[in-house]
């Protein structure tokens, strides 16, 4: 057995792992990165929105800073997200975006004068000041109040969402689930049209869009529509986390990125915020990882080592010797068609319940696979064996939960329970798996104090407002006002501070520069 020794292993070559492990490194401690494939080809290279940051420079980004961006971002989580993590984030992504263009990153950047562009389906023409020439410009993106989503011209390509917004596809979705959806060998699907944006908005701006649609459907976005079907996106969930990025569960653990749950999203995230989280929580999670390098020795047991590798070779040589059993590929698609079809969008209490019961039947089933190919190296069967029990679970998870939060919050709409209610359930869901054999994972809750948010629960300001309110949400406005009368003469940011004070890394902690506004 060889044991490989270093300070931090980051699983993962993504954005949020790769600044994590820049951050040690920079820090002094080796690092090793471990990643599926090559970290170029990570799956952060399909992000096409953009990365959110209040620079303020451009004309429809005017009056934008962190307050307007913290608003936001907790109004987008449905009150579900941490607010102490929010602020950490708001307050250092206008200098993630700065460090990136520093890096190389070619960002966008404002034109001085009239430029046109698509807002809600329609052609607009907007008047640049000639004072922000030069500077990085933002774009309109993921239902914010302020244009704040920085972006390159063709690898955030997805302005294709500036014709579509939330209503489109809450829309689109309902006529597809009352049979009005194009048939395909893949399912229903509704049609897309980005012809309104001329060819060569759509040849410059949306060249990944184009080759997707010309290699993979056979068809120019330029003239024709392109077919879309709802699927699963984004995933808000993840290792939980506390507001440094560790698991509170786990020494040592610290977990960024969409495999952790920050939490920054809550219970929905706003279309920008996801990319940007990536190197926040990498910038921030990284130096809060090599402070732990450095208060910590390194103490490896070998033994503890040798226990699990036999473990996991057990796994294996089990998989790769039984005659008979189930066919992995055969199981996951067995369960994404009871994720599609009755964890969906619009879920409800009858579909869900069959959804536990149906994964359950798999999970049990997923004990028993067998493989017809025996080998141990270069083996597809072999890797889907390994996965798709895991992937069952995960399922399971997001199912049961679902059917146990009888409310509707964020990305989880139950249509037999519309309203959003905060007496009862602002809180998270956590699950555990206590071993392989269980047939369910555990859930229990973890509440929000509303008594210490900087922003306590109230309307979104969008969409139906069906609120059962928390009992505590009108005494914790109440005594933010009286922070606010006693301590008049404070500006915002010592305001904040009072309101919420957060433990942000010395070297992130200094204001953000706007044009017009200096760090005010």
């Amino acid at each position: 057995m060889k044991v490989i020794y270093t300070d931090s292993l980051v699983i993962g070559g993504g954005l949020a792992g790769l600044r994590v492990a820049i951050a040690a490194m920079q820090r002094g401690y080796d690092t090793i990165v471990l990643s599926l494939i090559p970290a170029k080809r990570s799956h952060s290279a399909a992000a096409q929105g953009g990365m959110q940051a209040s620079l303020g420079a451009c004309v429809k980004g005017e009056g934008d800073d962190e307050d307007v961006h913290f608003g936001d971002t907790v109004k987008g989580s449905d009150w579900g997200c941490d607010q102490d993590v929010a602020r950490m984030f708001v307050n250092t992504a206008p200098k993630a975006i700065r460090q990136l263009a520093a890096w190389g990153v070619p960002w966008s950047r404002v034109r001085g004068g009239d430029r046109e562009v698509i807002i809600n389906g329609e052609k607009v023409t907007i008047t640049e000041n000639h004072e922000a020439h030069g500077l990085i410009t933002a774009r309109d993106f993921g239902g914010t109040k302020k244009w704040r989503t920085c972006f390159t011209s063709d690898g955030t390509g997805h302005t294709m969402l500036y014709a579509m917004d939330n209503k489109a596809i809450e829309l689109g979705t309902e006529h597809m689930r009352k049979g009005k959806g194009v048939p395909s060998p893949y399912g229903d699907h509704l049609w897309l049209d980005i012809t309104l944006l001329g060819r060569k908005h759509i040849e410059k701006n949306l060249r990944e869009v184009k080759e997707i649609c010309e290699y993979f459907l056979g068809i120019d976005p330029v003239k024709e529509y392109i077919p879309v079907r709802p699927t699963q996106h984004y995933s808000m969930g993840g290792v939980r986390t506390n507001a440094t990025g560790e698991s509170p569960t786990l020494k040592g653990l610290f977990s960024a990125g969409e495999a952790a749950c920050w939490d920054m999203h809550g219970f929905n995230r706003l279309g920008g915020n996801s990319v940007a989280e990536t190197v926040v929580a990498g910038m921030l999670v990284g130096e809060f990882v090599a402070d732990y390098c450095a208060a910590n020795p390194l103490k490896v047991s070998t033994a503890t080592i040798a226990h699990f590798l036999k473990k996991e070779e057990n796994k294996i040589t089990d998989l790769l010797v039984r005659d008979f059993g189930e066919n992995p590929f055969e199981l996951k698609a067995q369960m994404q068609k009871i994720m599609m079809d009755k964890v969906g969008i619009f879920r409800n209490g009858p579909d869900l319940e069959q959804a536990v019961e149906e994964l359950t039947v798999l999970n049990q089933r997923a004990r028993n696979i067998a493989l017809r190919n025996r080998i141990s190296s270069s083996n597809p069967e072999l890797v889907e064996a390994i996965r798709v029990p895991k992937m069952i679970k995960l399922a399971q998870c997001v199912a049961y939960g679902a059917l146990l939060r009888t409310e509707s919050r964020g990305a989880h709409a139950r249509e037999d329970y519309p309203e959003r209610n905060d007496r009862d359930w602002l809180r998270r869901t956590l699950t555990t798996w206590k071993d392989d054999g269980s047939d369910l994972p555990d859930i229990s809750y973890e509440d929000l104090d509303v008594m210490k948010m900087e922003m306590p629960p109230g309307s979104r300001g969008y969409g139906v407002d069906n609120i059962i309110l928390h009992p505590d949400s009108e005494k914790r406005m109440a005594e933010i006002e009286e922070i606010k009368k006693t301590n008049s003469a404070a500006d915002r940011l010592e305001l904040q501070q009072l309101l919420n004070p957060t433990p942000i890394p010395e070297k992130f902690k200094g204001k953000n520069e706007r044009i017009g506004r200096g760090y005010k």
